[in-house]
């Protein structure tokens, strides 16, 4: 069930298809998926990130993309910093089809 909220919050959030995201709904499913496995995936924060980031709130974006990158060691460091300098700048993510794993295999 985790991973549900977790792909849910990050299609809301980050879908180039505007009337797919919702910020407020994202910020909602990614705090979910985080307290279902109680906050111990520190990679998931940066789809809390995403969330805020769609929803408005670059502060809070900010903050959480920090925490994911200081406390992940996987992922893909040199695209959560440019995340990071998005939500710096104001601005929120938006995922391609070659930008996320998910949707290049459904291709």
């Amino acid at each position: 069930m985790h991973y549900s909220y977790k792909h849910l919050a990050w299609i809301r959030a980050t879908c180039p298809d505007d009337t797919l995201r919702d910020g407020q709904v994202a910020v909602a499913h990614a705090t979910r998926a985080l307290e279902l496995i109680e906050w111990q995936q520190a990679d998931w924060l940066e789809t809390l990130a995403a969330a805020y980031a769609e929803a408005g709130d670059f502060d809070a974006a900010i903050r959480w993309q920090q925490k994911c990158i200081e406390k992940t060691s996987v992922g893909n460091a040199a695209e959560m910093q440019q995340r990071l300098e998005l939500y710096r700048n104001g601005q929120p993510h938006r995922d391609t089809p070659q930008s996320h794993p998910a949707a290049v295999a459904v291709r």
